[in-house]
């Protein structure tokens, strides 16, 4: 047996399985964005519908529903943001590996990102949840202050 090919310039960049890591962090990344917004979206569309049925049927209790939906789907898109974060951190991990010619064989089957202590918590905080569920919380109570959603008056 001969010796193995010269290593190019850009190994391990240019290896196949080292790519077709780097895509796979990317497409769990793109998911989990995805999956973000998704929340926010059928959030906003559960708690339209559910408000508008509480003043169509004049039912304050009805409408105290909502806000069930409202923390549910931010705890939910908090642990999607937190996840994204892991993984966004893995994928810097490996292209710097990459980058310094220290990544393995060992490496190209890291697909894990465990999340730290606290890190849904610190997504909560973030700006791409809090003022989302925080607007669809003020809604709620506007829609009760005002009177937009009254209890009927008995006859």
């Amino acid at each position: 047996m001969g010796e193995p090919p010269p290593k190019s310039e850009l190994w391990p960049a240019d290896n196949s399985a080292v790519t077709a890591h780097i895509t796979l962090l990317q497409a769990i990344i793109a998911r989990l964005a995805t999956a973000s917004a998704s929340s926010k979206t059928w959030c906003l569309t559960l708690v339209g519908a559910l408000l508008s049925f509480a003043a169509g049927m004049k039912s304050p209790q009805l409408a105290s529903f909502a806000i069930m939906p409202i923390l549910i789907f931010a705890f939910v898109d908090a642990n999607y943001l937190a996840q994204e974060r892991a993984y966004r951190a893995l994928f810097g991990a490996v292209v710097a590996k990459i980058r310094d010619g220290s990544y393995s064989r060992a490496d190209s089957f890291e697909a894990r990102a465990p999340l730290e202590r606290g890190a849904v918590l610190k997504a909560l905080g973030s700006w791409s949840i809090w003022p989302v569920y925080l607007s669809l919380l003020l809604a709620y109570v506007v829609a009760l202050c005002s009177g937009w959603i009254t209890a009927p008056v008995p006859k």
